[in-house]
């Protein structure tokens, strides 16, 4: 699916600790346990690996209204209603008319998944987002949310 560049920040961020973006989360998950959850290897950093594993799956099922393992183009739609058919014929692989889990892992991991908004986290460009990392980004996206709230 492709997302419009200020969701697939907050999807992200939401990963790495992001609070204001609760529709990706259950009420039961803190930002920790997301960090904590998405750091399978527990070494208090996040990989692009990591991300994504957390990560791809919570888009496509944003995206999955109906929770039946495929996406359609009125859900897509549903979520953004300037959804591009274009975009969703490039992941329909098997041309079915709907996206499933497998279509858009395929082609999510064609096009490097979240790595250029990982990029984006990872500000000293190691390769892994630490916690020092993920508090500053979220509070860069704080501060700009409440900016655009209050003009």
């Amino acid at each position: 699916m492709k997302l419009p560049l200020t969701w697939l920040a907050l999807l992200l961020a939401t990963i790495v600790l992001l609070p204001a973006c609760s529709s990706v989360r259950t009420s039961t998950e803190s930002d920790r346990d997301l960090f904590l959850e998405a750091d399978k290897n527990k070494d208090g950093q996040l990989t692009l690996a990591e991300v994504n594993a957390m990560g791809l799956p919570r888009v496509f099922n944003h995206f999955d209204k109906n929770r039946d393992g495929t996406v359609t183009m009125e859900e897509a739609r549903a979520v953004d209603p300037d959804f591009e058919e274009h975009h969703f014929s490039e992941r329909d692989l098997n041309r079915d008319g709907k996206v499933s889990f497998e279509e858009y892992i395929q082609v999510a991991k064609k096009r490097g998944g979240l790595k250029k908004h990982f990029a984006v986290v990872d500000a000293n460009s190691d390769g892994a987002i630490n916690q020092a990392e993920a508090n500053a980004y979220v509070e860069k996206l704080e501060a700009e949310t409440t900016a655009n709230v209050t003009e």
